[in-house]
């Protein structure tokens, strides 16, 4: 029976004592209770032991934020982790948005994205919510701030797709239809552009979305592409919008095409009549619409350049040769179907010829000024390098009897001649060292009716030739010294530019001194000494010439001279006209030797005509005023006594006014031969002086002296020389004040010679036809050109061509014309030849080349492409392969390598390697264009290599990456991806960046997402611009509170385990060949055999916590669009 006892715990008791007591009163009760009880104790033993938990009052927060998130994100995004100690749940209470929410939070505290559509940057760019954290013993209310980082709107294409219809054949720039996109984001400026394809008929405008034909060609409903469809990309500067536009061809006439005709064969100087439609020029001509209303006209464009042509519109014609025309010639001309012309052909058309004239060519020679030069040899005469094209024998008929400079010339049948200069003037004054040209005309028969003219020219050398030194005589007075003496004045050299000095002076016949200043002498007379004196002088030309002259010198005796009585002036008072008062004065005079006086003008009235003459001591004087002249006038009267005496006096006159006449004075002007209404103005230099105020017309014209004719314009003449005449032509014309007076002078018009520029025959422009490359067809074109003053011409490349180069030069009438298009263009060009006679006269004619289309090969590039072991590899060998006209490519043709087989399906080679086979392997394939080139590549095949990739700028092959990851540090709790920009420009797009973890296999290619080879990896959507040589490191944390920028968590899966020795990689990757990526904008991230944006093989390390605030960033970010993953 169970014996209860109370046993307590006392306070302060030691637990063994308690123990010890409860024990033994058990054990001693009742075993068996002892052995219950002794089980309960060691649980009470247990629980004293461990201390009981003790709860607060309510929950605590440790963590609440701040946290950021980007603007748009998607439901489920995880925001941030807030942290409460002892709490159970969280709500959030208030600052959530509309509706529902805007986020969302568990009982853990991750608060996460519930409606993106209110986490919008532009309407709320902050939230603050109240979260509430709740426990058994209440609840904690806290603020969370999340910040909505801005990310850039995309624009939206306002339609899904556009459909516009264009006819066939329109021009270039021909609107097809405008698309349009909206953009939310304010100030953002929408720019269109087409994305990069096999379409290249059309272009957009970037600012309006104008879509617009870019090539014409492309547009022809008969080539069997009724419809493109080309994607149009609206963007913001930053993220973009898609839509495809298909663009239908409505089918529209088609331009006939005509076709070259010819030769066809006439005869000189007979109408050509082709009367046979089945013969006329539109028999091969063709027209691609099979409409059967079409009926082809043909339509002259240019006529025949030697003849005329009628051209009838069913494309018979008739063609007269010009007179006396035999070769090639041609016309050309177009078909018209009704609607549309059709390209320009030309006809061509052989004339046989009869008899042709001969060809005088021009000859040259020299000789110097002094010698005759002889031709005696008939091979080296003026017929040895004339030319018949029936080469009949040819012989001199005429020949000019002088040059055009003055030289005797003698011209034989044969062509033998003598030519002498010595007879010339103009010749004989060149100066040695001079040289000058001389030419004289022969005509030649060719014993038929044909004859031609040649010039021939002849080149001079001057030579010095001596002066001629002329006797000289003067007259000095007795006693007199340093008698300037000018004997150079009459003494002439033939030579032009010679300068005559005075070298030596010979002794004196009478005593007298001669002093040589070198080009004048100086003479004294001997004292006292009265008679005649003679000496030689000696004059040089400076070149070796000389001559001697002699002087004879008159010494007279010194006279007393004459003095006139009335002093050293008189007056006189006259009237204008002399009427009604005349002029009159008598002079007289004396003379101490009493020699005889005679009376003369000195110097004479300015404004009349003075005189007196005869002999004694008394003169009469006269003086008649010019016409109409009044106001003052004077002259010098001179008496002298016949010894050398002599005295003057003034006589100054008063003329006191009466009406005048006009003053009208003689004309010289010049026209041109053959011109005609030239006007003249000879009142120019008439006056009505002395009288004012008077207006001068002309009343009356006299015939002319040379056949010229004028009209009377009153205050102007129309003068038209004779058509033939050249020189001077006389007549009269009078005019009038409109009072009384009238006058007449003489008009001397010089009707001048003029040159006469050349002609070219050909008109002024001209076609040539030809094949681009100038094969098989090469340009040809002779032109020819007539110059009436017979001048020699001369040819040269006004304007040079466009699209190639044109070459002439050289002289003549007739010249071959070289033109030579860039290499592999067709179509139009043009360029300008120019004639000059050397003479100041031009011509120039526009020659227009229609370059016609020869297909080019096409230019098969070298490939190279590895492959794993026993892998079959499929490559796009068209790629880089190229053709000049843009031709479509497909291969025709493939060789097996040493080490496998190929295949091919047109546009692409499947290499299939031999089993086991390593090394590299190559074969060779062929490309055709379509229209008859070809050309063969070789492709080298790496085998038991795996690609290495390089994302690369579009045309430049760089051997290095733009984007590379340079460095991993991994642990379970921060990952870090370090990403380089080694490129010369800042990124324009966005790109993805996977992050493997324990791939298998590794990756090795292009665009390999992680989930492709692995179970778990993390992604990063970047969408800022990185600089060039910057850097940008991307981080995730498991950490509450890492913002984790540019992590995406729903392409992401991530456990949040990493054991240490784990292998991680990273890559660049645009997850679409033709999406853009790395730093700059490319359509494929293979180039040649080498892809270098996967990194190599990193492991992970021990956990490395995450520190609050090292946020990924990069300086200087720009928001880029992001291609769709």
């Amino acid at each position: 029976m169970f014996h209860q006892k109370r046993v307590c715990y006392k306070s302060g008791q030691p637990i063994a004592k308690f123990f010890r007591q409860y024990f033994f009163f058990f054990q001693a009760a009742n075993k068996k209770a002892f052995k219950i009880h002794k089980l309960i104790f060691w649980v009470l033993f247990l629980g004293l032991l461990v201390p009981m938990p003790v709860f607060a009052a309510a929950p605590v927060f440790t963590a609440n934020g701040p946290f950021n998130i980007l603007e748009n994100s998607s439901a489920g995004t995880f925001v941030g982790q807030v942290v409460a100690t002892g709490a159970t749940s969280y709500a959030i209470t208030a600052g959530n948005g509309s509706g529902s929410g805007a986020f969302s939070i568990d009982n853990s505290g991750n608060i996460r994205v519930a409606d993106g559509t209110q986490v919008n940057f532009e309407t709320t760019p902050t939230f603050t919510l109240t979260v509430e954290a709740t426990n058994v013993d209440g609840t904690t209310p806290t603020s969370v701030t999340i910040n909505v980082l801005n990310v850039n709107d995309p624009p939206k294409m306002d339609q899904s797709s556009y459909e516009f219809s264009i006819n066939e054949n329109l021009p270039d720039a021909s609107l097809v239809g405008t698309v349009s996109a909206t953009d939310n984001d304010p100030g953002d400026t929408v720019v269109y552009s087409l994305i990069p394809g096999p379409v290249t008929a059309f272009s957009i405008d970037n600012d309006d979305g104008e879509i617009r034909i870019a090539d014409t060609t492309q547009i022809d409903y008969e080539s069997g592409t009724t419809s493109y469809t080309i994607y149009v990309l609206a963007s913001d500067g930053g993220l973009s919008d898609i839509a495809p536009v298909t663009i239908t061809i409505n089918e529209a006439n088609d331009a006939p095409v005509a076709v070259a005709d010819g030769p066809y064969s006439a005869t000189e100087d007979t109408l050509l009549e082709v009367t046979l439609v089945a013969d006329g020029v539109l028999d091969n001509d063709t027209d691609q619409d099979v409409d059967p209303v079409d009926t082809l006209t043909a339509v002259l464009d240019t006529q025949a350049t030697n003849g005329t042509v009628n051209l009838n519109a069913n494309g018979t014609f008739t063609y007269m040769p010009d007179p006396q025309f035999d070769g090639a010639d041609s016309f050309t001309y177009h078909a018209n179907d009704g609607t549309a012309d059709s390209n320009i052909v030309t006809v061509t058309i052989n004339v046989s010829g009869t008899n042709d004239d001969p060809t005088a060519n021009n000859d040259t020679y020299s000789t110097d000024e002094d010698t005759t030069l002889t031709v005696s040899l008939v091979a080296d005469g003026v017929l040895d390098n004339d030319t018949d094209p029936e080469n009949d024998t040819l012989t001199v008929t005429n020949n000019d009897a002088t040059s055009v400079k003055g030289a005797a010339v003698s011209v034989n049948a044969d062509g033998t001649f003598s030519y002498n200069p010595t007879g010339s003037a103009t010749i004989q004054a060149l100066d040695a060292g001079d040289s000058t040209t001389d030419t004289f005309t022969y005509t030649i028969s060719d014993g038929s009716t044909g004859t031609d003219t040649g010039t021939v020219t002849i080149n001079l050398s001057g030579l010095n030739d001596a002066p001629n030194a002329v006797n000289d005589g003067y007259t000095v007075n007795q006693d007199s010294t340093n008698n300037t003496l000018t004997v150079l004045s009459n003494d002439t050299d033939a030579d032009a530019s010679a300068s005559l000095t005075i070298t030596a002076v010979g002794a004196t016949s009478n005593g007298g001194n001669v002093t040589n200043n070198t080009t004048s002498l100086s003479y004294s007379p001997a004292a006292s000494y009265v008679g005649t004196e003679t000496f030689t002088y000696t004059i040089s030309d400076g070149s070796g010439g000389s001559d001697t002259a002699t002087v004879t010198i008159t010494v007279q005796a010194v006279n007393q001279p004459p003095v006139i009585t009335q002093g050293t002036s008189t007056g006189v008072t006259m009237d204008e006209d002399s009427s009604p008062t005349a002029f009159s004065l008598t002079l007289n005079a004396t003379d101490g030797d009493g020699d005889t006086l005679t009376w003369s003008i000195k110097t004479q009235a300015a404004r009349g005509t003075a005189s007196a003459s005869g002999t004694g001591a008394s003169k009469a004087i006269t003086y008649i005023p010019n016409a109409n002249v009044n106001g003052s006038d004077s002259f010098v009267v001179r008496v002298s006594d016949g010894n050398g005496g002599t005295d003057d006096i003034t006589v100054n006159v008063t003329i006191d006014e009466q009406n005048d006449n006009p003053t009208p004075a003689d004309d010289s002007p010049h026209v041109d031969e053959q011109s005609s209404n030239n006007t003249l103005y000879p009142l120019f230099n008439d006056s009505a002086s002395p009288d004012t105020g008077e207006t001068l017309t002309i009343i009356a014209v006299g015939p002319t002296n040379n056949g010229g004719t004028v009209i009377n314009n009153s205050t102007s003449l129309t003068y038209t020389p004779d058509p033939a005449f050249i020189g001077t032509d006389v007549f009269t014309y009078t005019i009038s004040d409109g009072r009384s007076g009238t006058a007449t002078a003489t008009i001397r018009v010089s009707v001048d010679d003029v040159n006469f520029s050349p002609i070219i025959t050909e008109g002024t422009t001209k076609g040539v036809t030809m094949d681009e490359d100038g094969s098989p067809t090469a340009f040809s074109l002779t032109l020819n050109a007539t110059d009436a003053d017979v001048d020699t011409i001369t040819w040269s490349i006004q304007s040079q061509a466009s699209h190639g180069t044109a070459s002439v030069s050289g002289t003549g009438t007739s010249k071959a014309i070289s033109y030579t298009p860039t290499a592999n263009y067709y179509g139009s060009d043009s360029f300008t030849v120019r004639t000059s006679d050397g003479n100041g006269g031009a011509d120039s004619i526009v020659v227009n080349v229609t370059i016609n289309s020869v297909n080019d090969d096409p230019t098969a590039v070298a490939d190279i492409k590895a492959t794993p072991l026993d892998t079959a590899v499929t490559i796009n060998v068209l790629t880089n392969d190229t053709d000049p006209e843009n031709d479509g490519l497909t291969i025709t043709g493939v060789t097996n390598g040493s080490k496998g087989n190929v295949t091919h399906n047109g546009t692409t080679v499947t290499y299939t390697p031999n089993l086991g086979e390593e090394g590299d392997d190559t074969f060779t394939y062929t490309i055709s264009d379509g229209n008859g080139g070809t050309d063969t590549g070789t492709v080298t095949v790496r085998l038991g290599t795996y690609e290495v990739f390089l994302p690369m700028a579009v045309n430049n092959f760089v051997s290095a990456p733009d984007l590379v990851v340079t460095n991993i540090n991994a642990s379970s709790d921060v990952i870090e991806v370090v990403i380089e920009n080694q490129g010369t420009v800042a990124t324009t797009n966005g790109f993805w960046v996977d992050f493997y973890i324990a791939p298998d296999p590794v990756p090795t290619h292009e665009n390999q997402q992680w989930s492709d080879v692995a179970d778990e990896g993390l992604v990063w959507g970047v969408s800022v611009s990185i600089p060039a040589g910057g850097s940008l490191t991307l981080t995730y944390s498991t950490a509450p509170g890492a913002p984790n920028l540019y992590y995406v968590a729903s392409n992401s899966n991530y456990g949040g385990s990493l054991p240490v020795g784990t292998s991680v990689y990273a890559q660049v990757d645009s997850a679409h060949l033709t999406t853009s990526y790395g730093g700059v904008l490319e359509t494929h991230e293979i180039s040649g055999g080498a892809y270098n944006n996967v990194s190599a093989e990193f492991t992970a390390v021990d956990s490395v916590p995450y520190v609050q605030g090292t946020a990924a960033a990069i300086l200087n970010e720009q928001p880029l669009a992001l291609p769709a993953r």
